[in-house]
């Protein structure tokens, strides 16, 4: 290991950083749109748990458990073993993960959403169904703007 210069830790950690910038947020809307408009407060301080909190715990269980394999001096230790107990480790989240999700396809409610939640409407009104503009689409009829209290409905007529 001394013949590593330690730069090389610098790859690993930049790999790190963009994926959590690309995967945390993505996380945090899947858990807020999935959820009932109830729960969505407590999913998200259970995302932020399971994203923050609980990662840290199991890393310090597998550094506590594989202490005896990683000496002060890595150039005597069983590093090799260590890696493929993280390695293990992980393959069988990826496969825990795997079943549960094939579960919970299973498990659809209405119009297709996990659990029978309702979408998520977009922030984003589209101008013609704001303008109260017919439909282009065959049998559509009348689309309606019903606005109240600041949020704005369609509705097909």
């Amino acid at each position: 290991m001394s013949d590593f210069s330690a730069f090389w830790m610098s790859v690993p950690y930049a790999m790190i950083g963009i994926d959590e910038v690309l995967v945390n947020p993505v996380l945090q809307h899947v858990a807020y749109a999935g959820a009932d408009p109830s729960m969505r407060s407590l999913m998200q301080a259970f995302n932020l748990f399971a994203m923050g909190g609980l990662p840290t715990a199991v890393s310090a269980a597998m550094t506590q458990a594989t202490a005896s394999f990683v000496p002060n001096d890595l150039n005597q230790g069983n590093l090799p073993l260590v890696y493929l107990i993280n390695i293990v480790f992980g393959v069988l989240g990826c496969l825990v993960y795997m079943r549960l999700s094939s579960l919970r396809k299973g498990a659809q409610g209405p119009q297709g959403t996990p659990g029978g939640a309702k979408d998520v409407e977009s922030p984003v009104v589209q101008l013609p169904a704001l303008l109260g503009e017919r439909s282009e689409k065959p049998g559509a009829g009348d689309t309606k703007v019903h606005a109240e209290a600041g949020d704005v409905a369609v509705l097909q007529a």
